[in-house]
């Protein structure tokens, strides 16, 4: 944990989400979407929210 008397008191409220994707395969045009994660996290505050959800991309998931 940063120490808190480095940061701004901007700062200290800052909230932002990280994505991850998970594709069939690397080109858009022919791949398709098969899971959207993210967490959502607050400078200075421990644990955070998630979610994941699962997406049908109609088509056979490659092995690899």
């Amino acid at each position: 944990m940063p120490d808190p008397k480095l940061i701004s008191d901007y700062l200290a409220g800052l909230e932002f989400v990280a994505f991850d994707t998970e594709t069939t395969g690397m080109w858009a045009f022919s791949n398709r979407l098969v899971e959207l994660s993210g967490v959502k996290f607050r400078l200075l505050e421990e644990g955070s929210e998630t979610f994941s959800e699962l997406i049908n991309p109609r088509r056979p998931i490659p092995p690899e």
